[in-house]
């Protein structure tokens, strides 16, 4: 099976507090954008354990990429089902790449349908939520406006198909948590829930992202 998880950007990003368990409370509107990754999960008659096809270089622990971890909480919950299921009788299971939140929450959906395990979306959502935070979005994959640490999710009405999205990427790295420990949390006047129902052309100086102002 292929599946292609696209990625999302975040309209905005205020973020409000930091928690006693070390998160932040934040405020964003998430956006699906039409930019994809291609992930294929494959039946395999290897009889090694389920991982990564041995050709593929993927930096880092294996065991840490978001793919793998969705497919052990599935087959750790699931053991006897997944055992049964006519996909994947007698073989076992490659995933072929993956790593981020819209990839582990799209390999669930893809094993929830080549398991038949018949999970709703808000089952899914909590499996999703395990995996981290903003993964759950992409159960729905739907313009939302996301609260708590961004798996509190409301639909917005907001549609910028009209529009061009322009997206850069630096060659530079920040740590996420590096920035986090940077920002002075604070709630802002306006919400994001308020700017998102102004027309574009008022989001200018009334949508801040409060990462992106560290280093302006």
């Amino acid at each position: 099976m292929i599946v292609q998880p696209n990625c999302k950007i975040n309209l905005g990003l205020n973020v409000i507090r930091k928690r006693m368990d070390g998160y932040h409370d934040i405020e964003t509107v998430f956006y699906p954008s039409g930019l994809c990754d291609s992930i294929e999960i494959t039946a395999s008659e290897d009889s090694r354990s389920d991982s990564l096809p041995r050709d593929l270089k993927i930096p880092g622990d294996s065991s840490l990429n978001l793919c793998v971890r969705a497919y052990e909480l599935i087959k750790g919950t699931f053991s006897d089902t997944c055992r049964q299921s006519p996909s994947s009788q007698g073989h076992t299971f490659g995933i072929r790449p993956g790593g981020g939140s819209s990839n582990a929450a799209f390999t669930l959906k893809a094993l929830n349908e080549m398991f038949r395990l018949g999970l709703n979306n808000g089952q899914l959502k909590a499996f999703a939520l395990r995996l981290g935070s903003d993964c759950s979005f992409f159960i729905e994959n739907i313009p939302a406006f996301a609260k708590g640490r961004g798996e509190v999710l409301e639909k917005v009405s907001i549609d910028l198909s009209g529009f061009y999205l322009l997206i850069v990427i630096p060659q530079v790295f920040v740590s996420t948590a590096d920035a986090y420990s940077m920002i002075q949390p604070a709630r802002p006047e306006s919400s994001l829930k308020e700017i998102i129902t102004l027309p574009v052309s008022k989001w200018k100086g009334n949508m801040v992202n409060d990462l992106k102002m560290l280093f302006v």
